[in-house]
């Protein structure tokens, strides 16, 4: 009786913590779903890995959890090629904004020295 009672009690002990463990897992998608959702990959990303372990410890597939984590760098890889564009676009730009400006400072000096000689003409002509 006392091995009945101390099996039954293992038992319930052990399918407590099996039930705390899916509700690890669940807590952690569930997270993870919103901060995906969010676009916030930094912290969609442990809430992932938290729930593949909760999943493994709970028997569950861990498969759902990878599903999401590769959905987690694909963002990480967007965010990361949208960076590298705007980093090239404004390159682009201070680039194309310097050779205006020098541009602009040769026509600058060009029409000073037009200007100049328009007025020595002038100035002889007044003498």
């Amino acid at each position: 009786m006392k091995i009945n009672f101390l099996i039954l009690f293992s038992f319930l002990c052990l399918n407590s913590e099996a039930q705390k463990t899916c509700l690890k897992y669940d807590e952690a998608m569930k997270k993870g779903y919103e901060f995906l959702n969010k676009k916030n990959y930094e912290k969609a990303l442990p809430e992932f890995q938290a729930a593949q372990i909760a999943a493994r410890e709970c028997g569950i597939s861990p498969d759902k959890p990878a599903d999401e984590l590769k959905k987690v760098f694909e963002g990480f890889k967007f965010q990361r090629d949208e960076a590298v564009k705007q980093k090239n676009a404004a390159i682009r730009a201070n680039l194309l904004a310097r050779a205006e400006t020098k541009r602009a400072n040769e026509n600058a000096a060009s029409a000073k020295l037009a200007q100049e000689k328009t007025e020595k003409p002038k100035i002889e002509c007044n003498k």
